[in-house]
């Protein structure tokens, strides 16, 4: 988050994949981002085991994967996102990765799909919560559809990182 809170989305990794390769997706950028970055997990469904299988590796015991809680249901916790994406507070670094993410943004709650919108409103708690950089996993797979808000299709070019 930047001084004026903008959120700024870096990255976003989106899998559907079996275990092994949901681990390894999950742990290669901790390794990337070294020991003081943050990795933040949803505590649902198969993100739950994921998150345990990552503690339980001792080749990973110098990472830190934070335990994320999940309350409410998508549509409440949306809502913080779709505020900033509103007031034009929400940024997203250029990568190859933008169409689907925006696509799935703008579509939300519409949309077959609502994965990476989980990804990034899941991410918003840890980022109000640390001021060190940190990088947010989910290996959610599981879609649904049922409430009416969108988010603004504006885009903003940003070298910033979170």
């Amino acid at each position: 988050m930047t001084d004026d809170g903008t959120i700024v989305v870096g990255h976003m990794i989106h899998l559907k994949g079996e275990m092994p390769e949901v681990l390894r997706t999950i742990a290669a950028p901790a390794k990337l981002d070294g020991e003081n970055v943050k990795q933040g997990i949803e505590t649902v469904g198969t993100q739950t085991s994921a998150l345990q299988m990552l503690l339980a590796d001792p080749l990973l015991a110098c990472f830190t994967f934070a335990p994320l809680p999940v309350a409410g249901d998508k549509i409440t916790r949306s809502l913080p996102l779709v505020a900033r994406a509103e007031q034009g507070k929400l940024a997203i670094v250029r990568g190859s990765w933008n169409t689907p993410c925006v696509d799935e943004l703008c579509s939300f709650p519409e949309s077959e799909h609502d994965d990476m919108v989980d990804a990034v409103t899941g991410a918003l708690p840890l980022v109000a919560s640390v001021a060190t950089p940190f990088y947010y996993s989910t290996v959610a797979v599981a879609s649904r559809r049922h409430h009416s808000r969108r988010f603004g299709r504006e885009r903003r070019d940003t070298q910033l990182f979170m």
